[in-house]
């Protein structure tokens, strides 16, 4: 891409050095984790200043103050449907009503898990955008995570350790996603959803026969709209599988 010189470019020095995140100590007992190198992807749509401060506040945790500047890229037509706009303005509208939710009932396991996964998914979002981690985010959606599983239900218990598992294997920490995945009763996970949570698990730790025959199985179980194939192809959960041909052929299966 060719850029003539201008002076906020000076503003995108630090991320376009910034392209690896470090694992941290793990708790007691378990594995330490992994190094993981980011690749850096720099959107068209970047170049719009309302985008780029919209994603400098989500990386900041100031979701609130990120959804004035998604308005504005909205109106110049930064935000279309189907754009990184569009799918980072979902997530942080999903933070932001979600957070409130936890506010009305902290003591709802529920509650916390999804936002967490919201946190998650902008935080692997502003990944692919930014080309680098944000600590506030990962640190919120972890927080987030380990009150869910600390609250939750029995029946509850294998989904959040598995979102959290992910997330952990996300930020490098490979030695305590699989360290927290032993613990997951598999035969629990049914629903299409939680079959695509596996499988998109499976991903993150580099297993991807058993990704794909996860992931089968959750698009063989998905509902007649399609939602989870839908997901599938919109979402950043398949970054690291969008070109291999059994994910292409899966999605023109189902």
């Amino acid at each position: 891409m060719n850029l003539c010189f201008r002076p906020w470019l000076l503003l995108l020095i630090p991320t376009l050095l910034a392209t690896s995140a470090h694992a941290k100590a793990p708790e007691k007992g378990v594995p330490t984790g992994q190094r993981v190198v980011i690749e850096l992807e720099l959107p068209e749509a970047y170049k719009d200043p309302a985008f780029r401060a919209a994603l400098q506040a989500d990386a900041a945790g100031e979701h609130r103050q990120g959804m004035t500047h998604y308005a504005r890229a909205q109106r110049r037509g930064q935000c279309n449907p189907g754009s990184r706009c569009a799918w980072h303005w979902r997530l942080s509208r999903e933070i932001l009503g979600q957070t409130q939710e936890v506010v009305a009932a902290p003591q709802r396991a529920l509650h916390r898990n999804n936002l967490a996964i919201s946190y998650a998914n902008k935080l692997m979002a502003l990944r692919r955008d930014l080309g680098k981690l944000s600590s506030v985010v990962s640190k919120k959606a972890l927080r987030a995570y380990r009150m869910a599983r600390d609250m939750a239900e029995p029946n509850q218990r294998s989904d959040i350790l598995l979102g959290l598992a992910s997330l952990h294997a996300e930020l490098g920490e490979q030695g305590i996603a699989r360290y927290l995945f032993a613990e997951i009763q598999l035969k629990g996970l049914q629903s299409s959803t939680e079959l695509g949570n596996l499988a998109y698990f499976y991903t993150t730790v580099g297993e991807l026969d058993l990704a794909f025959e996860a992931l089968e199985k959750a698009l063989a179980k998905d509902d007649k709209k399609g939602s989870y194939r839908t997901w599938a192809l919109h979402s950043d959960d398949y970054h690291r599988v969008r070109h291999d041909p059994r994910f292409k052929k899966l999605m023109q299966l189902y």
